[in-house]
């Protein structure tokens, strides 16, 4: 498959953005998604307009500012990306329950969630960055010697609460998550978290903002953090949430 000259640079200039180390990742999606529309048109050469239409489809909402950046560079109308958000505000006089789809929706943006354990009839809640995947709930941790670890050791019940509103709290989002939690063995599935965590977070994937022995594995590669950071999953038994307002 040929590219035009002017769809090789737009997405060289775009994965400039991305973290180095998911950029290999997004540049095969891309590149498959990009010659998959070049195909669909009858085509054997990809034009800027699939290299367009592809970082639309597939770019997480927690990447998009980077990509707003980048097209602002290139002077492209972000219309064109599909990230125009064109809904229609709704306010409700009280909160009302939450849609599975829009819990899914909320899980899969929502940046921060407090994970509830509780052990020797001890309470502790813990903040945390997580990822949502397949039904489940997964965070990373760099340490495994912690007080959670050693809740979770004693008793695998846990709760995990995340949320976000207004100021005022007059428009809400809240969802609660009752389940178990284990330790995550299996490498592709750690891995699979990994990359996840990579795209939601994409400062977590440079050693900024670290400390200097996480330094060292965030340099030594993605192998290395596969293996080094512990992951731990959140089987649900109970989902719901609640919302009020428009955000």
């Amino acid at each position: 498959m040929n590219w035009s000259s002017d769809s090789a640079e737009l997405k060289k200039h775009i994965n400039a953005k991305v973290p180095l180390l998911i950029r290999s990742f997004v540049d095969r999606v891309i590149t498959r998604s990009a010659e998959a529309l070049a195909r669909a048109r009858g085509s054997e050469r990809v034009e800027r307009e699939d290299v367009i239409r592809s970082y639309g489809s597939h770019t997480p909402q927690a990447m998009r500012g980077l990509l707003l950046n980048a097209m602002k560079e290139k002077e492209i109308d972000p219309a064109d990306f599909g990230f125009s958000d064109d809904r229609e505000e709704k306010t409700f006089p009280i909160g009302e329950p939450m849609t599975r789809e829009e819990i899914q929706d909320f899980l899969n943006r929502a940046v921060t969630g407090r994970l509830g354990t509780c052990a020797d009839g001890q309470p502790y809640v813990v903040p945390l960055s997580f990822v949502y995947l397949r039904g489940s709930i997964y965070y990373h941790w760099f340490s495994d010697s912690g007080r959670k670890t050693r809740n979770i050791q004693k008793n695998s019940c846990v709760c995990f609460e995340a949320d976000e509103s207004t100021r005022d709290h007059m428009n809400y989002r809240s969802v609660i998550a009752d389940g178990t939690i284990e330790r995550v063995t299996d490498r592709d599935e750690k891995a699979e978290v990994m990359r996840a965590l990579a795209i939601k977070f994409p400062e977590y994937a440079t050693s900024a903002g670290h400390d200097q022995q996480i330094n060292e594995i965030v340099r030594r590669g993605f192998e290395a953090m596969v293996e080094a950071v512990e992951v731990y999953r959140i089987d649900i038994q109970h989902l719901s949430g609640k919302k009020k307002g428009h955000l």
